[in-house]
């Protein structure tokens, strides 16, 4: 459940070496892992990309087992316009505008930099404002740099769950940074939510944005980040619509349908055990 790799060295290495690079630096961290799962019957990852990803590095027995979500908690019938009409009001600008949305821990790993001058750029060109749900060790940090960009919200963490999933849902798009998500699960609650997504193109976030309904960029790149907000709102919406929900039906599980794979991998396990031993 865990990239170390891609949570530390990538987030500053990877713009000037790029991510297969830095992941081939690493080889040591590869074959300590590797030599530590030897250990055990197999080694369970939240997605197949991710699997793949361990397996070429040498990590024996891999299975992918994807996280899941509420889908019925986060879903497009959240949408509320008298609340995207308040969001935009509190990044400075009226209902005529696009609304960004990004949840984040406030961590060098979810590249809140990139995002923030990626959007500020964008902004030079239509109107739009970027609401950021979380918070954080850098949440002072993050603060200081959105305080000098005009229209960017900050509204701090959220307990209350139906407040972010009407957000999710009320949102033109969503904004994330992180390219070292092992499965993405705040991606999968946006598109649940219908709402189409902005994310780098490695990591988990990438495995859940089907082209229909997501715009890729290089993790660390504000240009390439500027370049894909325009594209995002250049779109049909209805086209990426009807995309969005065929990712709901067919791309994005539940918890429940988690838990029944992951057991099934135990039993697997347990019966393979039972026959070894005769």
């Amino acid at each position: 459940h865990s990239d170390p790799v891609a949570i530390y060295a990538q987030t500053f290495l990877d713009r000037f070496l790029g991510s297969s690079r830095v992941d081939n630096f690493f080889s040591f961290y590869w074959k300590y892992l590797a030599s530590l799962a030897e250990r055990y019957d197999t080694t369970v990852c939240s997605g197949q990309w991710l699997a793949d990803k361990l397996t070429r590095f040498g990590i024996p027995r891999t299975q992918a087992v994807p996280f899941g979500i509420d889908k019925h908690f986060f879903s497009p019938d959240h949408r509320d316009e008298s609340m995207r009409t308040r969001l935009l009001a509190e990044c400075g600008i009226g209902p005529e505008g696009k609304l960004l949305i990004n949840v984040s821990r406030f961590h060098p790993e979810k590249r809140l930099g990139t995002i923030l001058k990626g959007f500020k750029k964008a902004s030079q060109s239509q109107e739009m404002g970027l609401v950021i749900f979380g918070d954080g060790p850098f949440r002072k940090f993050y603060g200081r740099k959105a305080d000098k960009i005009p229209n960017v919200h900050l509204a701090g963490f959220t307990k209350d769950r139906q407040e972010l999933a009407t957000a999710l849902a009320s949102a033109d798009a969503m904004l994330h940074g992180s390219a070292s998500e092992t499965y993405g699960l705040v991606i999968a609650e946006a598109i649940c939510s219908g709402t189409p997504v902005i994310v780098p193109d490695v990591g988990g976030a990438a495995d859940l944005a089907g082209q229909d309904y997501a715009e890729l960029y290089p993790p660390g790149n504000v240009s390439a980040c500027t370049q894909a907000i325009g594209r995002m709102f250049a779109r049909d919406t209805d086209k990426m619509s009807a995309g969005i929900q065929e990712a709901i039906d067919s791309r994005i599980g539940t918890m429940a349908d988690h838990f029944k794979q992951l057991f099934e991998v135990y039993g697997d396990l347990s019966e393979q055990k039972k026959s070894a031993q005769g």
